[in-house]
This record gives structure tokens, sequence and C-alpha cells, in this order.
């Protein structure tokens, strides 16, 4: 009787070891690699200022373009990715 709970336990807790490292790890990992990314290619769209953007049909400035994307919390898409991918392998994903 001792050893069939003994086991019951065991096989209990590797099960939470597997799911943990399976599921519940990599989706926080992804999670924690989203917010790290949106923040530093913001942080690069910030430091890039208003010289990249061009006012087509606009009578806007590049400044206020620039204000109103960075107001909307605007970054480069290609940034994101990067960052995104760096992270995930940092992290052994």
């Amino acid at each position: 009787m001792k050893k069939g709970i003994a086991i019951t336990v065991l096989v209990t807790i590797l099960f939470c070891i597997l799911f943990y490292w399976n599921s519940y790890r990599p989706s926080e990992i992804k999670k924690s690699c989203y917010r790290e990314a949106i923040a530093s290619a913001q942080e690069k769209f910030i430091g890039e200022g208003p010289s990249n953007l061009v006012p087509i049909g606009s009578e806007k400035t590049p400044r206020e373009i620039f204000d109103e994307k960075v107001g909307s919390g605007a970054y480069h898409n290609a940034d994101f990715e990067s960052y995104y991918s760096k992270c995930l392998l940092k992290n052994g994903i």
C-alpha cells in the first residue's frame, strides 16, 4: 500500500515538473520577451527621431507625425522581430 502511494506521489511530482518545463515556463518566457521586445523597439524608434519620416500627402511636419506615432506606441516591426527572437534564444526557446 505504501509503495502505491509513493509511486503515485512520484508520478504526480514528475508530471508537475514536466508541465512546468514544457508548458508554463515557455509561455511565461514568451510573454516576458514580447513585453521586452516592444519596449526595446519603441526606445529605438524614439531614438531615431522624426528624420526618417516623410510626410506624403500630408500638411503635417515630420515632427508632428513622429509625436503622434510615439504617443500611440509605434515601433518598427523589423526591430520588434529582431529583439523578440534574440530574447527567445537567450532564454532557451
